[in-house]
């Protein structure tokens, strides 16, 4: 979905000019989890900007080595392979910090070749956490709700366009992630550690001919898997029975307030409820489709 958002920048490059246009591009939300592992050491050092480069398992790479991914590597793979190049923002959070570090922090991202230098060999992933923190946190993993584009990628001819550009990336990222329709996003469950489980009851039950229960409920919670990991591991369904499948779908005020939701006690989800119904709603939509 293309939004008319644009912010028109002209890049001095030579002799000439290169149009470095931004424009806030919605996309399908991605949610990525990979190991913050050491870059090229130019981020600090001489642009000025800490980025936290993404483990990228281009060692399995292959069609021999691809069942050696977990689901979360091959989502980092797919997302370098199958997106364009270019700055990204996003919302995101490191496990494992302590203090102020352990909050969501605005993410300006880029991904691609860094056509700027020479020695990229392949596509990188480099977010800038808009944050200080404390200290460093390699070998954390860093978790990334991706939302949105806003550039491609240009060669710039120093490093002095290239840090005026990353600062007004930053700029456009923040500007775009306090529009209401992401905000929100900052409450996905996916960035609340202690909380990101899909919680989902499985029951299995025999019904007689009269549709009389004849059984015994059998019922086995699923959480902290995606709704097609948790299918996929029920046992197969055994002739006669049935199976239902309960999802609760979002938080909302009245949850928040402890208490249930439902049978006459209707209430409205909150933000982070919306974001639950939705990502649920992707979910099953996929599930479908596969």
């Amino acid at each position: 979905q293309q939004q008319a958002v644009q912010q028109h920048h002209q890049v001095m490059k030579g002799s000439g000019a290169v149009a470095s246009v931004r424009s806030l591009r919605r996309i399908v939300p991605v949610r990525l989890r990979a190991e913050v592992v050491h870059g090229f050491g130019r981020g600090s050092k001489e642009l000025g900007f800490p980025t936290a480069n993404l483990r990228i398992r281009w060692d399995l790479d292959n069609s021999d080595r691809h069942a050696q991914l977990t689901e979360e590597e091959r989502a980092v793979l797919q997302f370098v392979q199958r997106h364009d190049t270019g700055i990204y923002f996003a919302f995101g959070r490191v496990e494992g910090c302590s203090n102020g570090d352990d909050i969501v922090h605005g993410v300006a991202m880029s991904m691609g070749w860094n056509p700027t230098f020479k020695d990229v060999k392949t596509k990188t992933i480099e977010p800038w956490i808009m944050h200080e923190f404390e200290q460093d946190f390699y070998g954390s993993n860093l978790r990334l709700l991706v939302l949105g584009y806003i550039r491609p990628e240009i060669k710039f001819s120093n490093l002095d366009q290239l840090i005026h550009e990353i600062k007004v990336d930053a700029e456009f990222c923040k500007a775009a992630l306090n529009r209401p329709e992401f905000v929100r996003f900052r409450y996905d469950p996916f960035l609340e550690l202690s909380r990101y489980v899909t919680p989902s009851t499985m029951i299995s039950r025999r019904v007689n001919d009269t549709g009389n229960d004849c059984s015994s409920h059998q019922a086995t919670t699923v959480t902290g898997m995606s709704v097609r990991k948790a299918l996929q591991s029920l046992p197969p369904l055994q002739p006669g029975h049935t199976r239902l499948l309960l999802m609760r779908h979002g938080e909302t005020f009245a949850n928040e307030s402890g208490l249930l939701s439902g049978g006459g006690n209707d209430s409205e989800l909150t933000a982070r409820g919306l974001v639950q119904a939705e990502r649920l709603a992707e979910e099953l939509s996929q599930c479908m489709v596969d």
